[in-house]
C-alpha cells in the first residue's frame, strides 16, 4: 500500500502511482484505493474472499506528530476527476466549443459567455432592433426575446465577457471537402473527387467515391483536425482556458 507523509515536503502518489505534489499542512498526500465491509449479515459481496464494496479512495497522510491519518475522498478515481474537471469558470470544454461552432445558422450569432461558461445564440433581429432604437417594450414586433436584446445591447456596448464564436465559414463543409482533395495522394481518386465536387451540389457522390476507397475515416479525421485547429485559434485569441 502506497503510505502518504512519510516526511514534510516530500512527494505522495496520485491513484495512478505517480508522484503528486498535493500536501496538508506540508505533508504529502497520496490517494489509496479501499474495499468497505458494510456489515450486513449474508451480503455477497463482503463475503467473497478479499471482497468488499467500492473501491472507495482515500487520501493518507501523516501529521506534525508522526500520526497516520485518512480522509475520505469518493467513489470517484481522483485522477479521472482532475482529467475531466473544468479548470476554472470560464474554461471551455473543445467538444462543446466545435459543436456549438459547427451548428451556427445565418441569420444568427453564439457568444460565449466567460463569465458565466455558457453560450447565447442572438438573432440578427436582436441587433436590428438596437440599430433602429426600439426600446424593451417595442421587442415584440421584431419578434425577439428582452434577454437576446439584452445581451445584443451589451455585445454592442463591448462588453468584454461575451466573445463570438469562430465564424460560421471557417468550418464550412465546402471550403474544407475542397481542401481535403488537396491531400489525396492517388491523382485518379483526386480527380473523381474534384469531378463529383464540382457536379453535385449534395456531395452524395463525393462521399460514395470516399467510402469505395477507405477514405471516409481518413475525411472524418482531418475535418476533425481542422475543427480543433480552429477552436485551439479562437481560445488563444481571446485567451481563455480549455479542456478535453
Amino acid at each position: 500500500m502506497n503510505r502518504g507523509g512519510r516526511g514534510k515536503h516530500r512527494g505522495g502518489r496520485t491513484a495512478a502511482g505517480d508522484k503528486s505534489s498535493e500536501t496538508i499542512d506540508g505533508y504529502a498526500v497520496s490517494y489509496v484505493p479501499r474495499l468497505v465491509k458494510c456489515g450486513k449479515a449474508g451480503c455477497k459481496k463482503c463475503q467473497a474472499l478479499g471482497g468488499g464494496h467500492g473501491p472507495y479512495w482515500y487520501k493518507v497522510y501523516r501529521t506534525a506528530d508522526g500520526k497516520v491519518k485518512t480522509k475520505y475522498h469518493g467513489k470517484s478515481d481522483p485522477d479521472e476527476n482532475k482529467a475531466t474537471a473544468s479548470p476554472n469558470k470560464s474554461a471551455v470544454k473543445l467538444d462543446d466549443l466545435i459543436a456549438e461552432t459547427v451548428k451556427q445558422e445565418d441569420g444568427y450569432a453564439t457568444y460565449y459567455n466567460r463569465d458565466k461558461g455558457t453560450y447565447h445564440v442572438i438573432p440578427d433581429e436582436a441587433f436590428f432592433a438596437l440599430d433602429e432604437g426600439a426600446s424593451e417594450y417595442e421587442l415584440r414586433r421584431y419578434r425577439v426575446k428582452i434577454s437576446d436584446f439584452r445581451i445584443a445591447a451589451a455585445v454592442d456596448k463591448g462588453d468584454p465577457n461575451l466573445v463570438p464564436l469562430p465564424a460560421i465559414d471557417m468550418v464550412d463543409q465546402v471550403v474544407m471537402l475542397e481542401a481535403f482533395m488537396e491531400t489525396v495522394a492517388d491523382e485518379k481518386i483526386s480527380n473523381l473527387l474534384r469531378l463529383a465536387f464540382m457536379k453535385c451540389d449534395s456531395f452524395e457522390n463525393y462521399y460514395e467515391i470516399l467510402t469505395e476507397n477507405n477514405l471516409l475515416q481518413a475525411w472524418f479525421s482531418f475535418r476533425n483536425d481542422h475543427y480543433k485547429k480552429v477552436a485551439l485559434h479562437w481560445c488563444e485569441k481571446y485567451n481563455i482556458d480549455y479542456y478535453n
